[in-house]
């Protein structure tokens, strides 16, 4: 493997490795907005506030985004029979 070659690689694997330890501390949903923001900033480099905000039609950003996984896990949940009041 080149140089550049382990270099890519290093730039998905170690902020991944990052993400999989901040599950079992702050959670899967705070830890996907952080790693989602971090691809968008560093990578897609966007704006801190385009990455708060969402850009391009991105159906408001991020925090849209975690938004929707909540309220689609919640139902689920309460489908099942597993949320509480």
């Amino acid at each position: 493997m080149q140089v550049g070659q382990l270099k890519l690689v290093l730039t998905v694997l170690i902020p991944t490795a990052i993400y999989a330890f901040l599950v079992t501390w702050i959670g899967i949903y705070v830890s996907s907005v952080l790693f989602i923001a971090f691809f968008m900033r560093w990578l897609g480099k966007y704006a801190w506030w385009k990455v708060a905000a969402g850009e391009r039609g991105h159906r408001g950003g991020v925090l849209r985004g975690v938004r929707d996984v909540v309220q689609g896990a919640a139902a689920q949940g309460a489908g099942r029979g597993l949320a509480q009041a």
